[in-house]
């Protein structure tokens, strides 16, 4: 007993090791990643200060939430076209997914931008402090009522990756609760189709559920 207390006190002390030495790389990565997105952010944005009515800060941020509100519908119709897609490798699937993460993050940072300027104009702009602790508490409070507060989560603790077919081509979805509501107009509440097979002895049919696989099986007759 007390050799196979040494050796599993040995194997837990060696995967400690393993996984302190994984998120020890783990934090440096997302940090260097961290530097590199707000480099991009920072690039873009002061960009756009330059070039987007700098002397009319008013209408340059609508102008970004308008440039964000378009890049939203042709990503939309975008991925509406490239989700039918069989293949997704090779050479021009990378192409695709590279246009597609641009226009992406250009929306983002204009989106950003367009709604952080907006909150300068209008809400307490001659009280940095009042402003800081408003915008705060209406952030809170209207994602915690949407259900959406791990919105806020960025880099560093948010790392995506490209090359992975599932995963480059994302567009927001709703939540599951608007979903719902929305009836048959939701995906998420579109009848499934079943899958039947027959077989020598009967018929098997297979219909995919939210939350189970729900299998019937008839008898055959003959």
């Amino acid at each position: 007993r007390k050799v196979k207390s040494v050796d599993s006190c040995a194997k837990v002390k060696k995967m400690i090791q393993i996984n302190g030495k994984e998120r020890f790389a783990s934090v440096i990565w997302c940090m260097t990643l961290s530097a590199f997105v707000v480099a991009y952010w920072r690039g873009l944005w002061y960009i756009l200060d330059e070039k987007l009515e700098p002397e009319n800060l008013e209408l340059s941020g609508w102008y970004s939430v308008a440039l964000a509100a378009a890049c939203m519908v042709i990503l939309a119709v975008f991925h509406a076209a490239v989700s039918r897609f069989d293949t997704k490798t090779g050479f021009w699937w990378r192409l695709l997914e590279m246009l597609y993460t641009h226009v992406a993050a250009a929306g983002s940072v204009f989106a950003w931008r367009g709604c952080w300027v907006l909150f300068d104009v209008y809400f307490y702009p001659n009280d940095v402090l009042i402003s800081g602790w408003g915008c705060l508490i209406i952030g809170f409070v209207g994602l915690t009522l949407l259900s959406s507060m791990r919105s806020v989560v960025a880099p560093p603790m948010v790392a995506a990756y490209d090359g992975v077919p599932d995963k480059s081509l994302v567009f927001p979805s709703l939540p599951s609760w608007i979903l719902d509501r929305l009836g048959n107009g939701g995906m998420a509440n579109r009848a499934p189709a079943p899958i039947a097979l027959e077989t020598k002895q009967g018929s098997i049919t297979a219909i995919q559920t939210s939350t189970a696989l729900e299998v019937k099986y008839a008898t055959s007759n003959a």
